[in-house]
């Protein structure tokens, strides 16, 4: 996500005419400015043989008051008066609220009506072939999950991919679902269940699915019929993607510009090196480890190498990202550098960010290492791609080339020290 993106998201910008429009008003209040401090340093009597921290004083003690003076006018006469209004609230430390310890609930009480809505990218409503089929299509026809022109992805997925992959993606999900809610949907149910357990009265949690219902337009409606404020959204990607979190709020940008009136939004775009989540995954695998694997995999989703390239020198760099997440939790639990690699799951074709985890699970069975555990940061919720990829053909794939036991430790799910992380993720997005 680059600069401007996190600013239209930051103050709730709605357009890219908006943004414009915002910007050029900073501008010519600036510029402004500096025409008022021309004027006034003489009448204040400051000369060229003045002090220089006299002169410094004199100018911030103009500048300053000058330029927010300057920056409602200019931002009423181009239509953005609310909006620099908050501005200056927010920048000028008028507006701003004490942070405090996440243990004492009392501390996120505040005056304004807040959702928390926590996303992810869905799942089909059965495994029948026609849900799986709907939820395919909806998924992969998103621009930013498959960055090709129009008609060339949709001739790519309604011509080759679902056609090949239905059936056995129906069959996984089958597997999967077993007649049962699928757990991505009930693990993200519970998360929101158990956060209104420990949310003060003005505060709630909505969840929604990206490509499944509930859906982010139903979940937006709700908030705006019940008169919430503000919202608080996380996705639930520890690592930005622009196919997750980034397809994830430009949908809720999408959707607020239908709103009557749009609701001030703020996001834990990605969550990797926080503190908390951190301490809720080690502290998932921890266990595992008095069972002395011979190897540790961080096994993370991948995505196309056109898409990962992209971000690459960002503090977004999806690499990056997943490599810093597995170093920072190896270091939690005091592993060795040999005790643990990264690899990267999922991929539709080689062309896609490695190395692979069948790969290096191949590469490891013949060098003996016979008893591996898998670790899947990418993923807050079990789902699909860890009860069924990882969990089971992973699994078999390892068995087949000499390897005698492969365990996935299981996701976070609704553990209480992952709603512990997302209480503290809501108050400092407060």
């Amino acid at each position: 996500m680059n600069y401007f993106e996190r600013f239209k998201l930051r103050w709730n910008i709605q357009s890219n005419k908006q943004l414009v429009i915002v910007f050029t008003a900073f501008g010519v209040a600036g510029f402004s400015t500096l025409g008022v401090k021309k004027i006034l340093l003489p009448l204040l009597g400051v000369t060229p043989e003045t002090p220089l921290y006299l002169k410094i004083a004199a100018e911030v003690l103009i500048i300053l008051p000058a330029y927010q003076v300057l920056l409602i006018i200019v931002g009423s006469i181009f239509g953005q008066y609310r909006f620099f209004k908050r501005f200056l609230r927010k920048m000028f430390f008028l507006d701003r609220k004490k942070k405090g310890a996440i243990e004492k609930i009392s501390t996120l009480t505040s005056d304004i009506k807040t959702a928390i809505l926590i996303v992810n990218t869905g799942t089909p409503r059965s495994s029948s072939w026609s849900h799986v089929a709907q939820f395919l299509f909806r998924f992969l026809n998103d621009k930013r999950v498959i960055d090709l022109p129009f008609i060339s992805r949709t001739l790519l997925v309604t011509g080759f991919i679902i056609p090949f992959r239905l059936l056995k993606s129906t069959r996984r999900y089958r597997l999967l679902m077993k007649n049962s809610t699928p757990p991505l949907l009930r693990h993200t149910q519970d998360v929101a269940a158990r956060l209104n357990e420990r949310l003060p009265e003005n505060m709630h949690a909505f969840y929604a699915m990206r490509y499944s219902r509930p859906s982010l337009k139903e979940a937006l409606s709700e908030i705006e019929k019940a008169g919430y404020e503000k919202i608080i959204l996380i996705p639930q990607f520890p690592q930005y993607a622009e196919a997750t979190t980034g397809s994830i709020l430009a949908e809720v940008r999408r959707l607020s510009r239908k709103m009557t009136t749009p609701i001030p939004a703020k996001v834990a775009d990605q969550f990797y090196r926080h503190s908390s989540y951190i301490n809720a995954l080690s502290n998932s695998v921890r266990p595992y480890l008095k069972q002395n694997f011979d190897h540790i995999i961080f096994s993370f989703h991948s995505l196309p190498l056109r898409q990962a390239n992209k971000t690459i020198n960002t503090n977004a760099c999806y690499r990056s990202t997943c490599c810093k997440t597995a170093s920072l939790t190896a270091q939690e639990l005091g592993l060795k550098n040999s005790d643990y690699s990264v690899c990267y799951q999922s991929k539709l074709s080689h062309g896609w960010l490695g190395p692979f985890i069948e790969n290096a699970l191949i590469s490891l069975a013949k060098r003996g290492k016979e008893r591996v555990l898998i670790v899947a940061p990418s993923f807050v919720a079990d789902c699909l791609e860890t009860n069924i990829e990882l969990a089971l053909e992973i699994q078999d794939l390892f068995i087949r080339h000499g390897g005698q036991q492969l365990e996935v430790v299981p996701c976070l799910n609704s553990s209480p020290l992952w709603i512990q992380a997302l209480l503290q993720l809501i108050q400092e997005q407060r």
